[in-house]
């Protein structure tokens, strides 16, 4: 199949979207397929894309958008130019106009189009500027959609919460995403990131590892650790991930009022190696977020064999639970202080958690295996199937 991809921003600072993008071109290229991702900004692209290598994806950076993230004249153009011939056309994103008006290019040339909103849909992301997204569903929408031939999702919780936005007349689609597990198929060594960041052994450790975003409450896990400080319970928090720089601030204010001290510790943006050390040499991996539609750093953890604590706003957290590698609890400062307190006295459940999060990860994310379910998505939309 000739298949294109379309993301506004191709830069991993937008997080685990990005990544997931990257990871099922790769898989798909490798595949046989011939497959080019487009954005504004490819500044991620990976170097080996570059090579003109028929096994991987070709990166194509668009014209520069125009005002509201809109396609400009000459990006129209372009966009035109790649549709042409393609088999199908996957869109990531759904409120940037840019999207839309891809679809729309798409359908004009007979390729059909699947959408990945990318959790855009969730209940909690509705609930921010719920009057604009109603008014753009009612109007734009009504176009976008007549564009689409299936919609993608990550889990049936996230179905569930697209199914209420989108026309009965667009089938939806199921598959977790692709994830590059070949860096996992060997255990991290912890020693790496103990020596980067100074972590004695002895302290039980436990690892926020995301955006520094008030969607992903890491104020609620740094309260956490002041009723832990204030129970008696010796454990520290590292928070790592990059932010808004006056909300970043206003956490680092929080954990000095709270008086933490070491027990809170900021380590800022971390990749590669280093973060899959960081994940293991860590006890616990705890995200207290509002909303993920899949949440790529819970699975990354479990590979690293360190157990997984979440919320319900996660859309996979039931087959995360399920796994017996992470367990869920309410968003809020007391029940992650309980959950915490409770995991990091048994270390005998931990270890227990730890071998069933990666023993399902490393078989449930076989790329190959994701690979093929795209592609049985993108035959239904070319055939115009049902199912």
């Amino acid at each position: 199949m000739k298949i294109i991809h379309f993301i506004p921003e191709l830069s991993l600072e937008f997080g685990g979207t990005v990544r997931a993008v990257i990871d099922l071109a790769a898989v798909h290229a490798r595949r046989g397929h011939e497959v080019t991702v487009v954005s504004f900004d490819i500044s991620d692209a990976p170097d080996e894309w570059a090579a003109d290598d028929p096994g991987t994806p070709t990166a194509v950076r668009l014209s520069p958008p125009g005002v509201g993230k809109t396609l400009s004249g000459k990006g129209k153009s372009e966009m035109r130019g790649l549709m042409a011939g393609c088999d199908v056309a996957h869109l990531h994103s759904f409120w940037i106009p840019a999207v839309a008006q891809a679809a729309s290019i798409a359908h004009a040339q007979g390729v059909p189009v699947v959408v990945s909103s990318h959790g855009m849909l969730d209940d909690w992301s509705m609930q921010q500027s719920t009057m604009k997204k109603k008014i753009w569903l009612s109007t734009i929408g009504r176009k976008f959609f007549r564009s689409v031939s299936r919609f993608h999702t990550t889990a049936e919780e996230e179905k569930r919460q697209v199914s209420q936005w989108i026309p009965e007349s667009v089938p939806i689609d199921i598959s977790p995403y692709v994830i590059d597990i070949e860096p996992f198929r060997e255990m991290p060594d912890p020693g790496l990131a103990r020596s980067q960041f100074d972590l004695g052994e002895g302290v039980p450790h436990v690892l926020f590892l995301s955006r520094l975003h008030y969607k992903k409450c890491p104020d609620v896990l740094i309260r956490a650790f002041g009723l832990l400080r204030d129970r008696g319970v010796n454990a520290r928090l590292l928070l790592a991930g990059p932010g808004d720089e006056e909300y970043v601030k206003s956490l680092h204010a929080l954990a000095d009022e709270l008086r933490l001290g070491e027990s809170c510790r900021f380590v800022g943006l971390v990749k590669g190696e280093a973060k899959l050390s960081l994940y293991a040499c860590c006890d616990l991996f705890a995200l207290p977020t509002s909303q993920e539609n899949f949440g790529l750093v819970y699975t990354e953890a479990m590979a690293c064999g360190t157990p997984a604590l979440c919320t319900k706003g996660t859309d996979i957290w039931k087959e995360l639970v399920g796994s017996g590698g992470a367990e869920v609890a309410e968003r809020s400062p007391e029940a992650f202080a309980d959950a915490i307190e409770a995991l990091l006295a048994d270390r005998a459940r931990l270890d227990e958690m730890a071998g069933k999060g990666r023993a399902w990860v490393m078989s449930h994310f076989e790329p190959d295996r994701i690979g093929a379910n795209f592609e049985g998505i993108y035959d239904r939309a070319r055939s115009g199937r049902d199912t």
